[in-house]
Formats: C-alpha cells, structure tokens, sequence
C-alpha cells in the first residue's frame, strides 16, 4: 500500500464539506484519541461482529486486512490494527495527516471508494468497517456506494457496517438541531434492501447505544425501567427497552455472489 501523499494527488483545495469536517473532529468530545460513550458503544459491537467473522471464516488467529473506510480521527483504524493490517481512508486529507500523526501504526489515505477502486496497487480486503457514514452520503448515491464498497471486498469478505436508525429521525430531529452536511438515515429495511441490490447478503444485525429519550416507550415505561435492578421478573424489560432504544443499527453483510473482485 503507498503512503498518503502519494495517493492523493496534489489538489489541496479544501470544499466546504471538507471545512466541516476539520472543525469537527477538534470539538470536544470528538477530537481525542481515544473513543468517547458514544463510539465506545459502537465498537463493542463492531469487535463482536469481527469474532464472528473469524469463527465464520475459521481464520481465528490469522491477520485480516482491514478497510476502515469514513476513519476520521483514526480512533476505529487503531482498534482495529490488532485484527491485522489496517487501512484507514477518509475524504478530508487535514484529518487524515492527524491520524496518521496520532496512529503511525496504520496506513492512511485521503480519499473516496473510488480513489482505491482506481488504484490497481490495493488489493481486495478480507474485511470493511463503515461505522457512521452511509448516512451523510446522499440518497442517490448510496447504492454505487454500497456497490463499490462489495467490489473492494475478497469474494469471501465481509462487511460491518454501522448507521443510525432512520425509524428514530423524527425523534432525534425533537431533541437536537445539531447535524452534518448531509443526513439521510436509513431505515433497518431500507438498509437491507439497498444491501440486497449491490449483491450484499445481510448475515447478522444488531444494536448499539440506546437512547431513551429518543423512544416513547422508553419515557413510558422509565418508572419500571428503574425497578427492574430490584425486580427481578423485569430484567427481561430492561434488556428489551435498552434495544428498543438503540440509535445505531449494525449489519454484518457478505458479497451474495462470486465475482472478480475491483471489476464489474
């Protein structure tokens, strides 16, 4: 794999989105090097989703390449890199040089999907990790997006990805103004079908990070909720509740059908 600079090209003109995102990754909370609450969740469910892949694959010791594909700081990409050799890429190249800064263990590029795709030096990955960037690609573009994400995998890759739940857009729209230059959530279903036209077979999902505040059951049901550390007959509400609540939604998908990987 060549080193960032040799990837990028020399067009260091900075768009506005890319403006964004430097600014974004140094508000606290989301400029250190280590994950906060938020992506701390996320992960354990993204390392339970990496065991199943080598339980699955029968590769439990060998090392995985690894695309951390949306990396920003790099937090997920240094996680990651003792599952093997880790690549993390993402479009804004001021956030990319400070990843690489902060995780010099990891190779890092400035650049898109179709930045490696071109690039007849990067081979096919065992597995990719999208953890929070489907959703800022806008509705029209996500199924090449998806497309082009099975086309960098090994027949026999695999896929994680992570997203919020576009059945609570509505609730987290009430609660917070706060957003990114384009948010487009997507529904569990509406995930699965778009997996299922870039030939992308969902395996498992799961859940991560409830919220109560975002669901009505949950205000609903608060009261019982914190009874059921004494209660024993309501621990199974707890554990339905905390699902229920869960803003991110996370699928492990594999390639549908054998094809020649990088070309169509």
């Amino acid at each position: 794999m060549r080193k960032l600079a040799e990837c990028t090209g020399n067009n260091m003109n900075a768009s506005p989105t890319d403006r964004f995102y430097e600014e974004f990754w140094l508000r606290p909370g989301w400029n250190s090097a280590t994950p906060n609450a938020d992506e701390g969740a996320r992960y354990k469910v993204i390392a339970r989703m990496v065991a199943r892949i080598r339980q699955e694959s029968g590769r439990a010791a060998a090392p995985l390449s690894i695309l951390d594909l949306g990396c920003g700081r790099g937090w997920l990409s240094h996680l990651l890199a003792k599952e093997g050799r880790v690549t993390g890429l993402d479009p804004v190249r001021k956030v990319v040089e400070a990843a690489q800064q902060n995780f010099p263990e990891v190779t890092f590029i400035a650049g898109t999907v179709d930045t490696l795709l071109a690039d007849p030096m990067v081979s096919p990955f065992d597995g990719i990790v999208c953890s929070e960037v489907i959703e800022h690609v806008p509705l029209e573009e996500k199924p090449h997006f998806l497309r082009s994400i099975r086309r960098l995998l090994k027949p026999e890759g695999y896929l994680i990805l992570t997203t919020p739940r576009g059945e609570l857009w509505g609730a987290w729209q009430r609660l917070t103004h706060a957003g990114q230059p384009v948010e487009v959530w997507l529904s569990e279903t509406e995930l699965s079908d778009l997996c299922s036209q870039a030939l992308l077979s969902v395996v498992c999902r799961d859940r991560a990070y409830p919220i109560r505040r975002l669901n009505w059951k949950a205000r609903a049901l608060s009261p019982a909720r914190a009874l059921a550390g004494h209660i024993a007959a309501l621990n199974g509400l707890g554990a339905w509740l905390s699902y229920e609540t869960s803003i991110y939604q996370v699928i492990l998908a594999r390639p549908a059908t054998m094809w020649s990987s990088k070309t169509e």
